[in-house]
């Protein structure tokens, strides 16, 4: 009974946190580690005093990936990150290991995961259309007419649905089930066949024929029988469903298309059990012949090639599809898998992981150094790749040991397989085929659900009673067992501590935050970083509060401690820069800028900082009459200016889709044409203010008057008494701005 009861809680926590936007953000899990911590030392202490009770020590291997997150610390770029992932990765250990211990004291459970995996995926795959139903809202769960479910972005939606078609497919194809399992596993397949023309996934596309390939070429001749077949009515049931869901096929309500999804399914379940039930024993051993295994093979293979063909040609089956899927079909192609700029961010991964290969840049190292690293100013804070994402953060040493510890699972799972020919093995490894392939080329696994869907079909895969690769250890099992536990043990207790930290100082500082007291807020803070110091957020928005108090002191001292936190991230430069520039400290104001370029060099926010703090230094100090003190700060904007034109010119000039913004706003063009206009650099400085259009009259104005002068100090009198006049005409404040202006032109 205890083991059904901690299979409950696992798989309600499993729905109810994965609505949670799909663990994306960090602090949405805080409260889940410390949640399944608890659970995990209660049932593993459970079972060390029961006698009837084992624990699967062998398993305990898994808490090696988050030892390797803990080494990294000591190179981590982001202490934060660091402590994040390494929670993530406790939690997903704890997770795992607690599922393999109930099935093996309770062998029954396999059952209950199964069916809590047929759940989730309809849970999953269901959201969607309760939102376009207006049953349910969730933000972006549908995306520009795109199904994304709870990960609110289509590409991932779709992995996991064909992940759970391809399980579905595959199980029913391995050996004879009973009726109820065939319903089961049949029911769902047209709403999940149906969320790839939903979703329209171009990754999920390419990838799903692959993946299914290698099932097929895994199956006995009828298995191969059924394996086709079955897909065949799933992607029959799936698009005509699609068809009425889209109302290509006429205008449905709610009622109309809920009523389609049924019948639809009914009558693939049936198809299923007529044929299950048709491809009985006799013909199994009728159709035995090992060399028939491979007519299908090669059969889809030509037949793949024949669809691709049709595809490219816009053949009889391209022609049957409507209009948006086939855009999405024409849009395929080489840059399909390596969009918006997708290949770039992996060679500047591979450049990243060189300067630390060993034990990598800790948890969430590519989202702070990216920016010192792409050679292009795309903007990505997510390497969108797993693999690469493992080698940034644990570096070589913890990526051997991530690939070690889920290969050996494999390895023990087909040694079991071989044992048992239990259909859930190689249905389970296609799906995780599924959900890797695309978490190869995508970021998936950022959302920490899907690492927690990864585990559970993992956890259904391998062995109660695992035979890992013999070596003789008999005499130190038992110390082996204790170290390993104690260790655990230890890892469990560090990482719970901290995420308790964590999230209380998370709800510390949004309590208040809410406050219009500026002390309130500024105490609240503060006792938020006592929680957890290692957030930026925190340290900023107390130096914020800080600046509007006045309290330069605390505001300086809490500016040199973004750095500490982030001492690598462009953006802790800058915000420890503007903290000295709104007390007047403009040459360390500059030299923190600066160190911030140069480690976020597509920053047009840094350059807008330093030129409108410089040339607005260099003007006040031309007012002045000290002329020498104003060219000396003004070349510091003209630099900068400069520094921007030559650093961004290029992709200006060329512009891609995941570009950053790379224009400097209005304001900064103008004061860039003003430090000019200082240093009378007259020819440059005319060329940035013709930059700026009417649309700001006021910015306008000032950059014309500023022109007029320039002209008339290189002798163009004539030409500037002509725009003089047309700006008159054209504004009475002409003259006002010229006159306004002349004692920088004395």
């Amino acid at each position: 009974m205890v083991h059904w009861i901690v299979f409950l809680i696992i798989g309600v926590s499993f729905f109810v946190s994965s609505y949670n936007q799909g663990l994306f953000y960090d602090q949405h899990i805080y409260v889940w580690q410390v949640g399944m911590s608890i659970l995990f030392l209660g049932y593993v202490l459970y079972l060390f005093f029961k006698k009837k009770e084992t624990i699967p020590y062998l398993y305990l291997i898994v808490f090696l990936i988050p030892l390797c997150y803990l080494l990294s610390f000591t190179n981590a770029v982001t202490m934060q990150g660091a402590f994040d992932q390494f929670i993530q990765w406790m939690l997903f250990a704890m997770f795992f290991f607690v599922l393999v211990s109930l099935k093996k004291n309770m062998p029954s459970i396999q059952t209950g995961m199964l069916v809590l995996l047929q759940l989730f995926g309809l849970f999953i795959a269901f959201l969607p259309f309760l939102t376009s139903w207006e049953w349910l809202e969730y933000n972006d769960a549908i995306l520009s007419r795109r199904f994304s479910s709870v990960f609110q972005y289509p590409n991932t939606y779709a992995a996991v649905t064909m992940a759970l078609l391809l399980f579905n497919i595959m199980y029913m194809s391995i050996k004879r089930h009973s009726a109820l399992s065939i319903i089961l596993f049949s029911l769902p397949v047209v709403l999940y066949a149906s969320t790839l023309f939903l979703s329209l996934s171009r990754g999920a596309m390419i990838l799903l024929p692959i993946i299914w390939f290698v099932g097929l070429c895994c199956l006995s001749f009828v298995g191969q029988v059924k394996y086709i077949l079955y897909t065949m009515i799933a992607f029959v049931g799936g698009f005509v469903f699609f068809m009425f869901f889209s109302n290509e096929w006429g205008t449905f309500e709610t009622t109309g298309q809920i009523i389609a999804l049924l019948l639809v399914s009914l009558l693939s379940t049936a198809l299923v059990f007529v044929i299950h039930q048709g491809l009985n024993v006799k013909a199994n051993l009728t159709l035995s012949n090992k060399k028939l295994r491979y007519i299908f093979p090669i059969a889809s293979f030509v037949g793949g090639v024949a669809l691709v063909l049709d595809f490219v040609y816009k053949g009889v089956i391209y022609n049957l599809l409507p209009e948006n899927v086939q855009n999405r079909i024409n849009n395929i192609g080489y840059e399909t898998i390596f969009e918006d700029g997708r290949l770039t961010f992996f060679f500047d991964a591979l450049d990243m992981f060189k300067n630390a290969p060993i034990i990598g840049w800790g948890g969430d190292g590519w989202s702070i150094l990216y920016h010192d690293y792409q050679t292009e100013p795309y903007v990505s804070n997510e390497v969108h790749s797993v693999l690469l994402e493992q080698l940034l953060n644990i570096g070589l040493l913890g990526f051997v040991v991530w690939i070690g510890v889920l290969v050996l699972f494999v390895v023990v799972s087909i040694k079991a397989f071989k044992q048992s020919a239990d259909g859930i093995v190689p249905a389970g490894l296609i799906a995780l085929m599924m959900l890797l392939g695309h978490g190869a080329i995508d970021f998936d696994f950022s959302f920490a659900s899907i690492w927690l869907l990864f585990f559970l079909i993992f956890a259904m895969v391998v062995p109660g009673q695992p035979e890992f690769p013999t070596f003789s250890m008999e005499k130190y099992k038992r110390p082996a067992a204790i170290g390993a536990s104690v260790l655990a043990t230890v890892l469990v207790i560090i990482s719970s501590i901290y995420a308790f930290r964590f999230e209380a100082a998370q709800r510390t500082a949004q309590a208040n935050t809410q406050s219009s007291n500026k002390e309130e807020v500024l105490e609240g803070l503060s006792e938020a970083r006592d929680l957890n110091p290692y957030r930026l957020d925190y340290v900023v928005n107390q130096a914020s509060t800080a600046v509007e108090l006045r309290n330069e002191d605390l505001t300086l001292e809490l500016s040199n401690q973004f750095t500490n936190v982030q001492p690598l991230s462009g953006t802790a430069w800058m915000q420890s820069g503007n903290s000295y520039a709104s007390f007047g400290y403009i040459d360390e104001a500059v030299k923190r800028y600066k160190q911030a370029l140069e480690y976020d060099p597509f920053n047009t926010g840094i350059y807008e900082r330093m030129i409108r703090l410089t040339s607005g230094e260099a003007a006040s100090l031309k007012q002045n009459g000290k002329d020498e003190e104003a060219s000396n700060v003004a070349d510091q904007a003209t630099e900068t200016y400069e520094q921007y034109t030559n650093t961004t010119l290029e992709f200006r000039q060329n512009p891609e889709s995941n570009y950053k913004d790379l224009d400097l706003n209005k304001s900064s063009r103008f004061l860039a044409g003003q430090a000019y206009m200082i240093n009378e650099e007259y020819d440059s400085g005319i060329e940035v203010l013709n930059t700026i259009g009417k649309a700001e009259e006021d910015i306008y104005l000032r950059a014309q008057a500023l022109v007029i002068h320039a002209l008339e100090k290189q002798g163009k009198d004539e030409q500037s008494k002509k725009k003089y006049n047309q700006l008159k005409n054209q504004n009475d404040k002409a003259t006002s701005y010229y006159e306004a202006y002349t004692p920088f032109f004395k």
